[in-house]
């Protein structure tokens, strides 16, 4: 506690001297054997470093277990902040650079500001740092136990692809989470088939990386085992319900099916069991697939925060096939990004235009990420936002208001004419921040009744809007939209994460706007902006 309070005076820029007071003093009793008897005889004072002011804070938390001194400078300055502070490239000059410039208080943060590019313009820092300082974060997430889909699933599947070519293996497929694309997993369970299944043994991982679980059964049991180990317990129970016997032998998943007089179930909808009666019932959704996405929204160039120019991206999405790029750069509220003005965005404009000619087979819609205002309002005024062709609308800030203040903040928002979609619904960034208290029933029902769509942020940080929530956004008659969020030509292919999502939550290509062509989502935004 003593070390963590002069780390948080250190980032406040307190006097040298009283932070080296705190340090000494928690070097100084570090080795004490008898700290309680010193405590209730009060002769803390009597070890070397440690003064009348630092003992009474020591007594306080040896007593109580708490301290008002910390609990004071922890309501000024988080104490996730030490955290940050620990990671290489940083330190407490730095650190508070990045609390005061860009208000990050937790690794999570930082790490999305990182893979955002917003650390390179701030003072005493640049790409080498922010190079570092990614490499630091990498180290300390694989320690945490719990691992992002997009960290834990490259990972898996290398490792498959070696257990593959073991001359004892038939078959192996990953199952569990992994297999379900749920965002956040623990471990890694493959189901392998082979002649001798009690010889297997999981292969050992490094310390800190994804554990390993392999599941090994003669071949004739392999679809039944892999059904099992995918799961859910609710969809394996709502299987029993209707004749399943997980100690029949089956090679193929299919067949198991099959028998049950059910369709093939796809991995991803396996949670909740209601899947099973959706497929009795022949009302299985046909799934979205990456192939469906036709072209991509929510793109941040060097007008903002984005690595690469305008050009640049249009070149790679052109590349990648796509028939379209929508592209929105943060709004003035968001400095910390290189937000626009409503001039810049004039001018932005202007280079959209032409560079037209330059790719005759892509069409560019200009939009922005404009932030909700606290009150729900939007961050651009009305004639900036009437000269787009689509607008974003997402919570940067403000992000401790009630549940009902978010609640009507959203609900505002969507009921905006000029809004045509709702950006990460809940400002979650995933291992690092909860999100916002929001009632997302209401925000959807409202979005569905206004005709805004709700996007499905495939960055893998986020993958927001939460898949729990697509039954109610399809009841609400909301439409989604596949968006990478790109900062970066790479980011380009977070689409893949979205579409993983979109298929949890139940999508078809008709729920998903960026599923359409240009002539259709053309003719979608037209008709959206005629609200106004």
């Amino acid at each position: 506690m003593l070390r963590e309070i002069a780390a948080l005076l250190a980032i406040r820029g307190e006097n040298v001297f009283r932070v080296r007071a705190f340090e000494n003093g928690a070097d100084a009793i570090a080795g004490v054997p008898d700290l309680d008897d010193r405590v209730r005889n009060g002769t803390l004072t009597s070890i070397p470093g440690v003064g009348k002011a630092l003992a009474e804070i020591v007594s306080e938390l040896v007593r109580e277990g708490r301290s008002k001194a910390y609990d004071e400078i922890t309501a000024e300055t988080p104490a996730t902040l030490v955290a940050v502070m620990r990671i290489p490239g940083l330190g407490p000059k730095r650190t508070a650079t990045l609390f005061k410039e860009l208000g990050i208080t937790s690794l999570g943060e930082l790490e999305y500001a990182v893979r955002e590019n917003r650390l390179v313009t701030l003072p005493g820092f640049g790409l080498k740092t922010q190079e570092k300082i990614l490499a630091g974060l990498a180290f300390l997430s694989g320690n945490a136990g719990r691992f992002r889909l997009f960290e834990a699933l490259p990972f898996a599947e290398k490792l498959a692809s070696q257990l593959r070519t073991l001359p004892n293996v038939a078959r192996l497929e990953i199952a569990g989470d992994l297999r379900r694309r749920l965002e956040i997993v623990t471990e890694a369970v493959f189901v392998v088939s082979c002649e001798n299944p009690e010889n297997v043994v999981s292969p050992p991982v490094a310390e800190g990386t994804l554990p390993v679980r392999l599941v090994a059964v003669k071949d004739d049991r392999f679809g039944t085992a892999l059904l099992r180990e995918t799961g859910t317990d609710a969809h394996l129970a709502a299987l029993v319900a209707r004749g399943l016997d997980l100690s029949s032998p089956a090679r193929e998943e299919a067949e198991i099916y099959s028998r049950l007089a059910l369709p093939f179930i796809a991995p991803e909808l396996r949670e909740s069991g209601r899947e099973v009666g959706l497929a009795a019932r022949g009302a299985l959704p046909e799934l979205v697939v990456e192939s469906d996405v036709r072209g991509l929204f929510h793109l941040h160039t060097t007008w903002s925060d984005g690595r690469a120019t305008l050009e640049e991206l249009l070149r790679a999405i052109e590349t990648l096939g796509y028939g379209y790029a929508g592209i929105s750069e943060h709004s003035p509220s968001a400095a910390y990004a290189g937000g626009l003005t409503s001039e810049r965005l004039v001018a932005q404009r202007r280079e959209i235009d032409s560079l037209r000619s330059r790719f005759p087979n892509l069409t560019i819609f200009h939009g922005t990420e404009s932030d909700i205002h606290p009150d729900g309002s939007l961050d651009f005024p009305e004639e900036s936002l009437a000269s787009l062709d689509f607008v974003i609308a997402s919570v940067h800030g403000a992000l401790r208001l009630s549940r009902e203040e978010q609640t009507e903040r959203l609900v505002r928002a969507v009921r905006n004419p000029r809004v045509t979609l709702l950006g990460h619904a809940t400002a979650r960034l995933l291992l690092s921040r909860k999100g916002i208290d929001v009632d997302l029933p209401r925000v959807l029902a409202a979005a569905g009744e206004a005709g805004t769509g709700v996007e499905l942020n495939a960055s893998p940080f986020r993958l927001d809007l939460d898949w729990r929530f697509g039954e109610e956004a399809r009841a609400a008659g909301v439409f989604t939209s596949i968006n990478p969020d790109a900062h970066s030509l790479d980011d380009l292919g977070f689409v893949k994460w979205g579409v993983a999502m979109a298929r949890k939550a139940g999508f078809s290509k008709g729920d998903v706007l960026n599923c359409g062509d240009a002539a259709a989502v053309s003719t979608k935004l037209a008709a959206l902006r005629a609200r106004a």
